[in-house]
C-alpha cells in the first residue's frame, strides 16, 4: 500500500438552477399516455434525455422548462416541466 492517487477523492458538490429549455422531443407513446421524451439542456450546459410532466402546456423547441423530482417505484427521477 502506498500513498493515494492524486486526484483522487469527492468531486467539489456543484449547485445549479434546475432551469433549462427543451431541445427535442417525441410525441406521446401509446402505451403509457400521456408520455414524451425530451432533451432538456440545463442553463449550466449539461443535457439530460427526460420527461415533461405537463405536456399539455405545450411541448416546443425553446420552451423554458423548470426541473421537477418525482419517486416512481422508490426512485427519484429527473423531470422537468413547461414553465
Amino acid at each position: 500500500m502506498g500513498q493515494g492517487r492524486a486526484g483522487v477523492g469527492r468531486a467539489p458538490r456543484l449547485t445549479r438552477t434546475g432551469k433549462g429549455g427543451v431541445l427535442q422531443f417525441r410525441p406521446p407513446c401509446a402505451t403509457r399516455v400521456p408520455y414524451n421524451v425530451a432533451i432538456v439542456e440545463l442553463e449550466e450546459g449539461p443535457r439530460l434525455i427526460t420527461n415533461i410532466v405537463n405536456p399539455q402546456a405545450g411541448l416546443a423547441a425553446d420552451r423554458p422548462v423548470q426541473l421537477v423530482i418525482e419517486q416512481e417505484h422508490g426512485v427519484a427521477l429527473a423531470r422537468f416541466r413547461v414553465v
